[in-house]
């Protein structure tokens, strides 16, 4: 009788041993799942907040875009013509720039500062261009050298968070 009680508190034994460390390792898994849960979270996150910002620019740089278009177009328009883009395209950049300004950025986790920055040196940058295009000659040099620099900060941004980066300037073109 006591070798039957001895098998069955060992065997009791046994599956108490065996059920808590099953838990254990579930618990460990657990906490993964919720860090990959986490990280695919902010990913989405800094994702979606790219494409409204894509979207927001979309919005009101269509007159910039012509000017720019219009610039690289193969005959070049005259002077009359890129003078005459030359006004709304400032005004388009303006309110891009504007707009920029004012966007609240979302928490992207530890990408947040980052894209504040890269945003802000875009609408800066969307800035310069507005400014080029209402002075004489309309020298957009130092412009389009700001918004490489931001367009590529974006870029880095996307690509830290595990996303193909992108070019903003080329993703705004239309």
């Amino acid at each position: 009788m006591k070798k039957w009680l001895l098998v069955v508190l060992t065997l009791a034994l046994g599956l108490s041993l065996a059920a808590c460390s099953g838990s254990s390792s579930s618990s460990s898994d657990k906490k993964e799942d919720t860090k990959k849960s986490e990280k695919t979270n902010v990913k989405d996150d800094v994702l979606n907040y790219y494409m409204s910002l894509v979207d927001v620019i979309d919005t009101n740089n269509a007159d910039y875009n012509a000017y720019v278009a219009a610039v690289g177009a193969d005959p070049k328009p005259g002077e009359a013509e890129l003078a005459a883009l030359a006004k709304p395209a400032s005004e388009s950049a303006l309110k891009v720039s504007e707009t920029l300004a004012s966007q609240k950025i979302p928490d992207l986790g530890k990408y947040t500062d980052d894209f504040k920055a890269a945003v802000e040196d875009l609408s800066i940058a969307y800035k310069q261009e507005s400014d080029a295009l209402k002075a004489s000659g309309r020298d957009t040099t130092k412009a389009d050298e700001a918004m490489a620099k931001a367009d590529e900060a974006i870029a880095n941004v996307l690509k830290e968070a595990g996303l193909n980066p992108s070019s903003i300037t080329t993703d705004t073109a239309s």
